[in-house]
């Protein structure tokens, strides 16, 4: 009879200590990135950010989603999941009887508020708290494909990558776009592994959070359904059924938030444009204008003012600029100015755009600092090869180990063939950080491969 019970002993035990390798993890993580966080300037802070703090404020202040002083009605021009993170960030340290206030002196050249704001700190904790979550996932995920062992060595690497933490400190989405993506990640694997519809009903939940993050990411649903068909292409109708599922639930999570804008904005269209008033016509007339600076007809400084009023025109025109070909008809008179170079114009922007994303795939925090005078833009600097060298090993890696981890790198897949036709979403290292994930274990792989190699050949061993 006891040795009946010991298989059911040994699988709780091996449940015990899973558990404590997790909280382990999770502790260690957010330990080191709280410290981090709660001791970096908090007057330094990125321009963007005042848009998503305000943003934050006005939920709490008045109820009204807008990144302006005195709002009257809703701003649609950012998607909703960093603000809605932050209020309940400040939120929380409101309970604690901490003061949120708007943000009412900013210095551009310095890139810093000159005010003091202790609600950062408590929006930095919250980033930290979901980051140290999704590290966890991330050995979750790793189990599938490596021993215990050799996945708590990687994901401590990767818990203890400075690059990977840095932007915590920023308050801007990309880091909890990140945690988002491996958590995502992990409940994909995990049906493709067990065929687990329940996982597959999370992955559609995030999936719609994703894109509620950033609506480019709304990607990854193409990566998923391209996965699924994969995994089943001999039996089309649960390919069918999988892929309707991912798709409902990641539309009907998504769904309050289209209605909200609908009925700011009552036009079908706001459907499409997935809930912003950063639409695609918008971004074409912006792209317009970044080719332009090539021509020489305008400067790189009087081409970014043209940007900045542009995303700090009122919702309601965008939308309806965007609607009634406005923003088109004006990309195409930007376009003409150019003459019979607008091709050559258009194929130097494109070329540089390719340029920025393959830098920034290789070496995701290729800026670091905001000032440049920055510690950290010091120690950037001094490590940059290093970093290169592991982002060529892990790309190296990736490909050659692609078939026998196909099940592990759907979010990196969809990630890479968004910059090979929307190179610009490269244009910022910031939202390429989740690749370190795969770049740490695809070149220690890599490494260890090569050196076991190595020794065969010229040691016999």
């Amino acid at each position: 009879m006891r040795w009946t019970k010991l298989p059911i002993l040994l699988a709780v035990n091996i449940k015990f200590l899973m558990k404590k390798k997790l909280i382990l993890l999770f502790l260690v993580a957010f330990a080191i990135r709280s410290v981090f966080c709660l001791s970096y300037n908090i007057s330094e802070l990125y321009p963007d950010v005042i848009g998503y703090h305000m943003y934050a404020f006005n939920l709490i202040d008045n109820g009204h989603y807008s990144p302006l002083h005195s709002p009257t009605e809703d701003t649609f021009f950012r998607e909703p999941a960093g603000p809605y993170i932050l209020k309940t960030a400040y939120q929380i340290a409101s309970f604690f009887d901490v003061d949120i206030s708007p943000i009412c002196n900013y210095s551009m050249t310095e890139y810093a508020v000159l005010e003091y704001h202790p609600e950062f700190y408590w929006g930095r904790l919250m980033f930290s708290l979901i980051d140290s979550v999704s590290i966890c996932f991330f050995f979750l995920t790793l189990l599938y494909f490596t021993t215990q062992k050799k996945a708590m060595i990687v994901t401590t690497i990767y818990l203890l990558f400075f690059p990977c933490f840095f932007f915590l400190q920023t308050l801007l989405r990309d880091s909890f776009q990140v945690s988002l993506l491996l958590i995502l990640n992990y409940f994909f694997v995990r049906y493709l592994f067990k065929g687990s519809r329940y996982a597959l009903l999370i992955v559609g939940l995030l999936l719609g959070i994703a894109i509620l993050t950033l609506k480019a990411l709304a990607v990854i649903g193409l990566g998923i359904i391209v996965f699924i068909f994969c995994a089943h292409r001999k039996s089309f109708k649960r390919f069918f059924v999988d892929a309707v599922l991912v798709t409902v639930v990641s539309c009907l999570t998504i769904t309050p938030w289209m209605i909200k804008v609908y009925n700011s904005y009552p036009s079908i269209d706001v459907f499409k444009e997935l809930g912003t008033s950063l639409t695609f016509d918008l971004g074409e007339y912006c792209t317009a204008i970044r080719v332009l600076r090539f021509s020489g007809e305008v400067s790189v400084d009087d081409s970014e003012k043209m940007l900045v009023d542009i995303w700090a025109m009122d919702s309601k025109k965008q939308f309806a600029f965007s609607f009634d070909n406005t923003f088109k008809q004006r990309a195409d008179s930007v376009y003409a100015l150019m003459g019979d170079k607008k091709e050559y114009y258009l194929m130097r922007y494109n070329f540089s755009s390719y340029c920025r994303a393959a830098e920034n795939l290789i070496y995701p925090n290729s800026i670091w600092g905001i000032l440049p005078t920055s510690v950290v833009f010091k120690i950037n600097t001094f490590v940059s090869p290093l970093f290169i060298l592991l982002g060529i090993l892990g790309l190296l890696g990736f490909f050659a180990y692609f078939k026998a981890y196909w099940k592990g790198v759907m979010v990196y897949t969809s990630l890479m063939v968004t910059l090979v036709f929307l190179p610009s979403f490269g244009d910022e290292g910031r939202r390429l950080l989740l690749f370190y994930s795969a770049w740490i274990p695809f070149s220690l792989l890599l490494v260890s491969k090569m050196i076991f190699y190595l020794r065969k050949k010229w040691w016999g061993i």
